[in-house]
This record gives structure tokens, C-alpha cells and sequence, in this order.
């Protein structure tokens, strides 16, 4: 299949790929953290600890606050690892990310 693809061609396709999957993280972790929590990124747990990395946040709040228009939503403004980071956390994943089936996963792809 991908031998009859240019590089050009295999690189688009690859780069659409990932922009899909990171549109679906982000929207997958907006959706349950904020009908959970709220304001998830300054959400603290009973422990004191934050709920996402406040590195995540602070640097998703960084690039907002440098681009407005285009991150319009603090979860817009996380890069691809900090969304596999939150979805990959041990206490997240168990308690929401679960549920997300595989097959969610194939519509992207």
C-alpha cells in the first residue's frame, strides 16, 4: 500500500493521522475531565496534589497566552505528549481513560 506513495505523500497522510489523534485526546480528556472536575487543570485531590501536572498546565497556559486565537481553551493548548501524559497517568487512566474502546480509537484512523 504505502509503496506506491511518494515520501511527500506518506509524510501528509502521517502528519493528518496525528493531528487527528491529537484533536481526539484533547477532546477525549475535555469532555470526562471537565464533567468531572471542572476546572481540571487547577483541580487539587484530597492528597493536595494536582490532579494534571501543573507543568502541563503552566505550559499550556504559556503558549494561550502567546496565541489566543489559536489555542482558544487551555486544552488546546497542550502538545501530543502532555495529552498522552494526562490519558497515561496510573490514577487517570484507571478511574476515566478505560472506557475510552479501541474502536473510538479506529474511527481516527
Amino acid at each position: 500500500m504505502f509503496s506506491k506513495l511518494s515520501f511527500d505523500e506518506i509524510e501528509s497522510n502521517c502528519k493528518h493521522k496525528l493531528t487527528s489523534l491529537e484533536h481526539w485526546l484533547r477532546r477525549l480528556i475535555d469532555e470526562i475531565m471537565t464533567a468531572e472536575y471542572g476546572d481540571y487543570f487547577n483541580h487539587i485531590d484530597k492528597s493536595g496534589q494536582h490532579l494534571i501536572k501543573k507543568s502541563i498546565g503552566e505550559n499550556a497556559a504559556k503558549r494561550q497566552a502567546k496565541e489566543p486565537d489559536r489555542y482558544p481553551r487551555l486544552i488546546d493548548a497542550i502538545l501530543l505528549d502532555d495529552a498522552i501524559a494526562i490519558i497515561t497517568n496510573p490514577t487517570l487512566y484507571k478511574k476515566h481513560f478505560f472506557k475510552a474502546k479501541i474502536y473510538k480509537l479506529r474511527a481516527i484512523f
